[in-house]
């Protein structure tokens, strides 16, 4: 560990200010505190309202935005004045993982990352308001209960354009599902979802669902 600076007190957990931080990474106060407006840094309150940061948040940033702590940074500044700056040694050799750490740290949070999607994924697929497989999922599954309120059994076929088409593959790529796909006699692309089969209509609107029907309309075979 490098040696205590004169005249500091050492930090830990989230006891770093703003100028702390400021200090640190050699940027404005007002820099630091678009970076939490930003959701790049995130602080913790304390009682009296006030930000405090943990070393180990400002080396995630660092290590995401690639800047150097303040004493490899090459701005003109005098030893003196780094050194008399910076809150302590201890939380500038924290800023210096190891490269080790560095990965280990980057995992974790990666793993993190992905559960959040995954939940953020699940919810805005549910509610049908984006683009991504469950989307799709969604989109032809509106439609089949439809028919299946009116008809008590769910539709034959199900006309989809090829975006419909690629989300619904990519949903069963993705959650692993068994995917049927065939060619009726007149070369049109056939996929088995639940109890429908659904029809490519590569000339329709690349997000159209058409309206469920029975097999009285079944293409050839």
């Amino acid at each position: 560990m490098l040696p205590s600076v004169k005249g500091t007190k050492t930090k830990t957990a989230a006891n770093l200010t703003t100028r702390d931080v400021a200090r640190l990474l050699l940027v404005s106060e007002a820099t630091v505190k678009r970076w939490t407006d930003s959701g790049l840094l995130l602080p913790e309150k304390t009682l009296g309202g006030h930000r405090r940061f943990s070393i180990q948040s400002v080396a995630r940033l660092r290590r995401e935005q690639g800047i150097a702590p303040a004493a490899q940074s090459p701005a003109k500044r005098t030893r003196k004045q780094i050194v008399g700056s910076l809150p302590s040694a201890e939380s500038f050799s924290e800023l210096l993982l190891s490269d080790n750490e560095a990965e280990a740290a980057a995992q974790r949070d990666g793993d993190s990352l992905q559960v959040s999607r995954e939940i953020d994924d699940l919810r805005q697929s549910i509610e049908g308001i984006d683009q991504r497989p469950w989307a799709r999922v969604y989109q032809v599954r509106t439609q089949q209960q439809i028919w299946l309120r009116a008809n008590h059994k769910y539709p034959d076929f199900i006309e989809i354009g090829y975006n419909v088409w690629d989300g619904l593959y990519d949903w069963h790529v993705r959650y692993q599902q068994s995917i049927n796909v065939t060619r009726s006699a007149d070369g049109r692309y056939l996929m088995a979802f639940m109890f429908t089969t659904l029809i490519l209509s590569a000339d329709q609107d690349p997000n159209y669902v058409g309206p469920p029907f029975d097999g009285d309309r079944r293409p050839v075979q």
